[in-house]
C-alpha cells in the first residue's frame, strides 16, 4: 500500500501497486482443476506471503481464492 485516506465524499481509498495477474478465484474458473504441482506451487506462494506478513506483525484476516493473486506469469 502506498498511500491511503478519506476523499471530501467520506469514501475511504486505499493507493497499491498495479498487479498485473488474476485472482486464484477467476483463474479456476476459467481453467478447472489445477495440475497438482501449479497448485502447491501457488499454496506455497501464499503461505510465504502470509508468512512474511505474520512476521510483520500484519494479520489478513480474510483469506480466500478472491484474495490470492496470481501473477499473469504464473497463471
Amino acid at each position: 500500500v502506498h498511500d491511503g485516506g478519506e476523499l471530501a465524499t467520506g469514501e475511504c481509498y486505499l493507493a497499491m501497486e498495479f498487479f498485473d495477474g488474476r485472482t486464484l478465484t477467476k483463474l479456476l474458473q476459467a481453467e478447472g482443476w489445477l495440475a497438482a504441482a501449479r497448485a502447491l506451487a501457488i499454496a506455497a506462494a501464499a503461505q510465504e506471503t502470509l508468512f512474511a506478513a505474520h512476521a510483520a506483525r500484519v494479520v489478513h484476516r480474510d483469506i480466500k481464492p478472491d484474495n490470492i493473486l496470481v501473477g499473469a506469469g504464473d497463471a
